[in-house]
């Protein structure tokens, strides 16, 4: 149950809150559609297309895609670069990921014996493509890239990822969870970029995707799952046209509705969320950075951060900190936060860190009072 005297400072794990614009359009369309679309020709069936293919192309739009048709729903980030994954690669292929990179790509890996190598970083939390040469060999196929760190937070150089993926005709998969819609992303240059909408999009949990510009590459994924698309039914086969191809089953209709109104709400507001967004981070982090005993880990230049803002208080276990940040009604995570590597790459691993994560809508007096309650802790 939500406590309204909460400040949730979780926005990296899911947004909170989400628009009123989000809420009534998934109540609306469970009042008064809530059909399968491509699977009938009454109104409510069509109605269901219509919306399907009109957050197809906000998400198109976004992107600047070539094709609306590219752009493959599934039920989040996870769902998707399984599939991409599993779908572009075989055992004993090797790729190269960022040392930040969620369990989400690594345990996929595992799952599959696809072999991996891990680029460097500096000690600010940034990808470092110096010895990109020495770990590339014949059996390399891809770059697995996480945008920004769901730990740190840091916004990575995806213009050095996309040169060195042309240069060594390797494909480039994108992980975008903790970047869209914030920091612009443009699809060209990359081979797929896979997004969810529970994040920093404000929609419900549940719905996200992939997109590419090569309608081929698409095609020749082996799907990850199999079954009705409510188009060519006598085959016993996936469809080989897109979307359908890689959509199988009763798509999350309530989801996208969702997922529309929030597309919608960023093109709306994008300067005001973005502006608050912005100003609420330098708050934290110049806050943070100013209390003696606190080590906030990264780069702290605003500009270059989304954020997620993983800091500890030198000699205390992280996990009692949080208790007391609880006490407080405080709301942050703490721990690993599902990507091990990235805590390995910035010597906090084995015991993780705190995370705040301020969203779009956090207000300055909530990030004051959290400072505050901060340099209370450290005293105690």
């Amino acid at each position: 149950m939500y406590n309204k005297n909460q400040i949730y400072l979780d926005n990296s794990a899911t947004s909170f809150p989400k628009p009123k614009q989000v809420i009534d359009s998934i109540s609306e369309f469970l009042t008064t559609c809530s059909s399968n679309p491509s699977r009938g020709v009454y109104e409510s069936a069509i109605e269901a297309s219509m919306l399907q293919l009109e957050t197809r192309s906000l998400v198109q739009e976004l992107y600047n895609c070539k094709d609306f048709k590219n752009v493959i729903f599934t039920s989040g980030i996870t769902h998707s670069l399984n599939q991409l994954i599993y779908g572009s690669l075989k055992e004993g292929d090797h790729v190269l990921i960022t040392p930040f990179e969620h369990n989400s790509v690594v345990r996929v890996l595992n799952l599959h014996k696809i072999n991996y190598s891990v680029l460097s970083n500096t000690k600010e939390g940034v990808v470092d493509f110096s010895n990109v040469n020495d770990l590339i060999n014949e059996k390399t196929k891809a770059i697995i890239f996480n945008h920004a760190s769901n730990v740190f937070g840091i916004i990575q150089p995806i213009d050095r990822a996309k040169e060195v993926a042309s240069d060594n005709n390797l494909m480039l998969f994108v992980d975008s969870a903790q970047s869209s819609p914030i920091v612009n992303l443009d699809i060209d240059g990359i081979t797929a970029i896979a997004f969810t909408a529970h994040k920093g999009f404000l929609g419900p949990m549940g719905i996200g995707g992939f997109l590419s510009n090569d309608s081929s590459f698409l095609l020749n994924l082996k799907p990850l799952i199999a079954g009705g698309t409510g188009s060519k039914s006598a085959l016993l086969s996936m469809p080989e046209f897109l979307p359908d191809h890689l959509e199988a089953g009763t798509q999350n209709l309530v989801g996208i509705a969702g997922f529309n109104a929030s597309l919608k709400y960023w093109k709306d507001n994008r300067d005001s969320l973005v502006n608050n967004y912005k100003e609420r981070i330098s708050q934290l982090v110049e806050g943070l950075s100013k209390i003696d005993g606190i080590k906030v880990y990264g780069n702290l230049d605003i500009n270059n951060r989304t954020n997620a803002i993983s800091f500890n208080v030198i000699g205390r276990d992280p996990s009692q900190i949080a208790m007391e940040l609880n006490d407080n009604n405080i709301s942050l995570r703490v721990g690993l936060h599902c990507a091990p590597l990235a805590h390995k790459a910035m010597d906090t691993y084995p015991s993780g860190t705190l995370r705040f994560s301020p969203g779009v809508f956090t207000k300055k007096k909530e990030i004051d009072y959290t400072l505050e309650i901060m340099k209370q802790i450290v005293k105690n």
